[in-house]
């Protein structure tokens, strides 16, 4: 999507920076587990250290960047009951691309590479044992069919960022109306939005699998699963600021404000405009 844009072979797009390993490296800093699941705020944090620490550095030249956003917090979702952490030793786990590829290292398990449209026939066939998802595909990739249980971490184990963008020249080659009128509703208010989406999409995906009788277990904080799921990712963040450390910004500082940003963010107050 990001090279059809570039060539004006497509207008406009979105994808998952992920996807394209050493090229988008700074926004990657949201898509380690943080201080909230909810993925309106990270999406709203993310387009705002964007603007601040990130676009200067250029990772996104040749694209008109129009958006930024998350999708849900990534949970587990398997073929077996997960009673501790250890049971994903050495089980065969899909994974896509960006920092789960990491957390797929820390825990242990068997990486298999595939696209998302694979995982219904991957874990029907017994291809893999489970899958780091958002809530969503629960409904929208029918996985509540296939999967037996899923593991709701508090605030995820991950997450992966998206960009929204377009062809600059064609951006450029528009009436000033319109380019002003797709101004007005991007940036912020569609990375809100996106997010926002995505976090309603988790809901639906929940709901359906609890219809479809999937054992669903919810983690609190101090249960010992999460505990050790924090001990496994201690450090991404400061492997976050060593990767980019060819990059001209203050890699601390961006972390800083995007966990501010998301703690602080409140859904009601940016509805009514006083964001």
């Amino acid at each position: 999507m990001f090279g059809l844009v570039e060539d004006g072979v497509a207008d406009v797009s979105f994808g998952v920076n992920g996807y394209l390993p050493g090229r988008f490296k700074l926004p990657a800093v949201v898509e380690i587990l943080g201080e909230t699941a909810d993925p309106e705020a990270l999406s709203v944090a993310l387009w705002r250290v964007y603007k601040q620490h990130f676009e200067p550095a250029q990772e996104f030249e040749g694209l008109k960047v129009l958006g930024m956003f998350v999708h849900g917090p990534g949970q587990l979702m398997t073929t077996f009951e997960v009673n501790q952490l250890s049971d994903l030793q050495n089980k065969k786990m899909r994974t896509g691309g960006g920092v789960v590829n990491d957390l797929a290292k820390r825990l242990d398990v068997v990486p298999v590479f595939a696209p998302v449209t694979k995982v219904y026939e991957m874990m029907q066939q017994g291809v893999i044992d489970g899958v780091f998802l958002p809530a969503q595909e629960l409904k929208y990739s029918r996985l509540s069919e296939v999967v037996t249980d899923v593991t709701l971490f508090p605030s995820g184990m991950y997450t992966t960022a998206f960009t929204i963008f377009m062809n600059p020249y064609v951006f450029e080659d528009l009436s000033e109306e319109d380019r002003q009128a797709i101004l007005s509703v991007s940036g912020e208010k569609l990375s809100a939005l996106a997010g926002r989406a995505w976090g309603n999409s988790d809901l639906a995906g929940l709901e359906d699998a609890r219809g479809m009788g999937v054992r669903i277990k919810e983690l609190s904080e101090d249960d010992p699963i999460t505990q050790a799921f924090a001990e496994k990712v201690d450090g991404m963040y400061d492997a976050w600021v060593e990767t980019v450390a060819d990059r001209p910004v203050d890699a601390s500082a961006a972390l800083q404000d995007l966990k501010r940003i998301a703690a602080d963010y409140d859904s009601k107050e940016y509805e009514s405009g006083k964001n």
